[in-house]
This record gives C-alpha cells, sequence and structure tokens, in this order.
C-alpha cells in the first residue's frame, strides 16, 4: 500500500512540473498573426514588431518568405523565434524563395553574418584585398559563391533543416565594400528554399513533386566547383528511372516517354527505343539527335556519323 501511495504522489509531482512548464513559464515573446487583406499577405510578427515573417498571396510571390528585424537580440535568440514562427505557417505552403533584404540589417543589431562575410573574403586568394575587388568575375558572384563555400549562415541552414528544408544563397545584388578593410560586408541577399533531393541514378535526382537533372559546373582556374539544376518537365518522379548513358547522352524514362537529359523526346516509342552515340537514339518509327527527329533517317538501317 505504501508503494501505491508513493507512485500516486510522483504522478502528481510529474503531472504538477507539466503544468509548470508548459502553462506557467511562458514559451517565449508572443507571435502575432496578421492578414493584410489588401495587400494580400500574412505576417508572423513580435508584439513590438522588431523581428517578422511575411507570407505572400499574390500570384507569382506566394512562395517566398521575408525576413524582417530591427531586434537587438543576438542572433541565435531571433533564430529560436523564427523556429516558432516557422511553426505557425500553414503546412500545405511550399517556400522556394527567402529574402532577408541587406545582409548587414538582416538580424538587427546583430551583424554575425555581415562579419564573417568579410572574414572569409579575407581568407579567400580569389579576392584581391589591395584593390578591393575579386580577381575573377564580378563581385556579386564572388560574394555569392564565398557566402556558400564559407557557410556564413549555419544558423539559418539548422533552422531550416529542422523544417525539411534544405537553404543556400541564390543571389546577391549591389555588395558593399568596406573603403578601409576593403573587404566586401553587405549585399541584397536571396537564399533558395529547397526539399532535399534523392538520388535516381547519373545526373537525375527527384524530390515528392519534380525530376530534376543536375550537373557539375567546374570554372577555371582555381574556380569553385557549382552545380546546375535543371526540371525535368512533365517527369512523373513516382515512376522516372535512370535508362542509359552513352557518349555525350544521358537519359530517363517514367510512365510517359523518354527524356534526353532533361527535354522529352516528344511521340518516343518507349517499347522499342534504343540508345546510340554522340546524342543520337532511335525506335522503330524514327531517329533521333537529342530530342529532335532527323528527318529521312531509316531507323533500320541508320549509323551514326563519325564526329
Amino acid at each position: 500500500m505504501r508503494y501505491v501511495k508513493l507512485l500516486f504522489l510522483l504522478l502528481i509531482g510529474a503531472v504538477a512540473l507539466f503544468f509548470i512548464f508548459s502553462i506557467v513559464i511562458p514559451e517565449g515573446p508572443k507571435i502575432i498573426i496578421q492578414y493584410d487583406r489588401d495587400a494580400k499577405e500574412t505576417v508572423y510578427a513580435l508584439a513590438d514588431k522588431s523581428l517578422s515573417l511575411t507570407v505572400y498571396d499574390t500570384a507569382g510571390n506566394e512562395h517566398i518568405l521575408r525576413l524582417r528585424s530591427n531586434s537587438k537580440l543576438p542572433l541565435k535568440e531571433q533564430v529560436g523565434i523564427l523556429t516558432r514562427m516557422l511553426k505557425k505557417l500553414p503546412k500545405e505552403r511550399k517556400f522556394r524563395s527567402f529574402f532577408v533584404g541587406r545582409l548587414i540589417e538582416a538580424f538587427g543589431a546583430d551583424r554575425t553574418m555581415s562579419e564573417r562575410l568579410s572574414l572569409a573574403a579575407s581568407k579567400s586568394p580569389l579576392w584581391e584585398q589591395a584593390k578591393g575587388d575579386p580577381r575573377i568575375g564580378s563581385e556579386n558572384k564572388f560574394v555569392k559563391e564565398i557566402a556558400n563555400q564559407a557557410m556564413i549562415y549555419p544558423e539559418l541552414k539548422e533552422l531550416f533543416v529542422r523544417h525539411g528544408y534544405e537553404i543556400q544563397i541564390a543571389n546577391v545584388e549591389k555588395v558593399l565594400i568596406d573603403p578601409q578593410t576593403k573587404l566586401p560586408y553587405d549585399c541584397l541577399t536571396w537564399f533558395s528554399l529547397s526539399r532535399p533531393l534523392t538520388p535516381i541514378g547519373n545526373g537525375y535526382w527527384r524530390d515528392d513533386a519534380k525530376v530534376y537533372w543536375k550537373w557539375r559546373t567546374i570554372e577555371e582556374p582555381r574556380g569553385p566547383i557549382e552545380y546546375t539544376v535543371k526540371e525535368v518537365k512533365g517527369a512523373d518522379p513516382k515512376t522516372f528511372r535512370f535508362l542509359a548513358e552513352r557518349v555525350e547522352g544521358v537519359w530517363g524514362k517514367d510512365r510517359n516517354g523518354i527524356y534526353f537529359f532533361e527535354q522529352r523526346i516528344e511521340g518516343a516509342d518507349i517499347s522499342t527505343w534504343e540508345p546510340l552515340d554522340w546524342g543520337y537514339s532511335k525506335d522503330k518509327n524514327y531517329v533521333y539527335k537529342d530530342v529532335h527527329i532527323v528527318t529521312k533517317a531509316d531507323p533500320k538501317t541508320f549509323r551514326v556519323p563519325e564526329p
């Protein structure tokens, strides 16, 4: 009987602690949700409006998240509040862009990311600090690449990973160079948001909704490796698979047709199609070069021309 009483008291104590931590102790600053009917946007903000996320309902902007901050809180604490804001967003909404405005003002008084950008540039052999210019390409391109390589936004990466997104800087504009240090410290910054891709094989990838062709671009000299991703339009991610690879050609297929890299070969007969070298392929009806029909070519007698 004594043990039963002890267990009962422990249960009461656990319930009391749960009540204290979940109700009595506040989760954090209150988040207010306001819908502007005229602007067709919803703002998730702190009561003092020092930190907010804006979601747009206008055509063409519905995939954008807009950050605004004049907060005096450290970056880590602001990210904690953004975590709570993201949890309140409609689960059916899919976002592709995260715009923070000018990097130096993105998180109010906290200039951590701006400082990381300058530090990364100072260590890069591609930045000529004496002149305050990149050795290769434009300022915008250099800043985008060095910011991604140095991962100046680990807090944002962790934040969005928890919500099922991959994030990277997609575009920068109007880079500012410090006249004393000759280093970049600010720019208008757009991040891209994407769902993690699952490899299909030989350059093909997919997510829940689409299929993509992803290939690597290597810049010279000493340039960074870049990946370019294009949507395979019309492809079905559930049935798509890698089909064949030959000299100068990669093909995939789904239940609807055959694809050369990211383009569909319209009208190709799936059951009789076969790959050839140098971007050629054929079926019982036609010979194809890339995705185009080779006129007057007989698939029974066709031979790939010498390159």
